[in-house]
Protein backbone atom coordinates (compact mmCIF):
# COMPACT_ATOMS: atom_id res chain seq x y z
CA UNK A 1 0.00 0.00 0.00
CA UNK A 2 2.84 2.39 0.85
CA UNK A 3 4.37 1.66 -2.54
CA UNK A 4 1.24 2.81 -4.38
CA UNK A 5 0.99 5.95 -2.28
CA UNK A 6 4.65 6.72 -2.99
CA UNK A 7 4.15 6.04 -6.69
CA UNK A 8 1.11 8.31 -6.76
CA UNK A 9 2.96 11.14 -5.00
CA UNK A 10 5.95 10.85 -7.34
CA UNK A 11 3.75 10.88 -10.44
CA UNK A 12 1.80 13.83 -9.05
CA UNK A 13 5.00 15.80 -8.49
CA UNK A 14 6.21 15.01 -12.03
CA UNK A 15 2.91 16.18 -13.55
CA UNK A 16 3.01 19.33 -11.43
CA UNK A 17 6.57 20.09 -12.52
CA UNK A 18 5.65 19.63 -16.19
CA UNK A 19 2.61 21.88 -15.84
CA UNK A 20 4.65 24.59 -14.13
CA UNK A 21 7.27 24.40 -16.87
CA UNK A 22 4.58 24.77 -19.55
CA UNK A 23 2.99 27.74 -17.77
CA UNK A 24 6.38 29.46 -17.42
CA UNK A 25 7.04 28.92 -21.14
CA UNK A 26 3.67 30.34 -22.18
CA UNK A 27 3.86 33.34 -19.85
CA UNK A 28 7.48 33.96 -20.84
CA UNK A 29 6.54 34.05 -24.52
CA UNK A 30 3.61 36.39 -23.86
CA UNK A 31 5.79 38.66 -21.70
CA UNK A 32 8.33 38.86 -24.56
CA UNK A 33 5.56 39.85 -26.97
CA UNK A 34 4.24 42.49 -24.58
CA UNK A 35 7.70 43.92 -23.88
CA UNK A 36 8.50 44.23 -27.60
CA UNK A 37 5.17 45.93 -28.27
CA UNK A 38 5.60 48.34 -25.34
CA UNK A 39 9.10 49.34 -26.49
CA UNK A 40 7.95 49.85 -30.08
CA UNK A 41 7.23 53.36 -31.26
CA UNK A 42 5.15 54.23 -34.36
CA UNK A 43 8.15 55.62 -36.30
CA UNK A 44 10.01 52.28 -36.17
CA UNK A 45 9.34 49.15 -38.16
CA UNK A 46 7.09 46.70 -36.40
CA UNK A 47 9.04 44.30 -34.17
CA UNK A 48 9.17 40.60 -34.97
CA UNK A 49 6.98 38.91 -32.40
CA UNK A 50 6.98 35.31 -31.18
CA UNK A 51 4.14 33.28 -32.69
CA UNK A 52 0.79 33.16 -30.97
CA UNK A 53 -0.78 29.77 -30.41
CA UNK A 54 -4.14 29.78 -32.17
CA UNK A 55 -7.24 29.09 -30.13
CA UNK A 56 -9.15 26.15 -31.56
CA UNK A 57 -12.82 26.26 -30.62
CA UNK A 58 -13.27 22.64 -31.72
CA UNK A 59 -10.87 21.38 -29.06
CA UNK A 60 -12.47 23.27 -26.18
CA UNK A 61 -16.24 23.19 -26.01
CA UNK A 62 -18.50 24.16 -23.14
CA UNK A 63 -20.34 21.25 -21.54
CA UNK A 64 -23.73 20.41 -22.97
CA UNK A 65 -26.57 21.55 -20.72
CA UNK A 66 -28.25 18.67 -18.94
CA UNK A 67 -32.02 18.46 -19.13
CA UNK A 68 -33.63 19.45 -15.87
CA UNK A 69 -35.61 16.82 -14.03
CA UNK A 70 -39.33 17.46 -14.07
CA UNK A 71 -40.85 17.17 -10.63
CA UNK A 72 -44.34 15.82 -10.30
CA UNK A 73 -46.78 17.97 -8.37
CA UNK A 74 -47.50 16.87 -4.83
CA UNK A 75 -50.65 14.81 -4.48
CA UNK A 76 -53.27 15.98 -2.07
CA UNK A 77 -54.64 13.55 0.49
CA UNK A 78 -58.29 12.69 0.44
CA UNK A 79 -59.47 13.03 4.05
Amino acid sequence: MKFFISLFLVSLSVVTALAQDHVQEVYGRENDRLEKLMNWSPGESRPELPPVIKFDREKIKPPEPKPMAVKEPLRQRNS
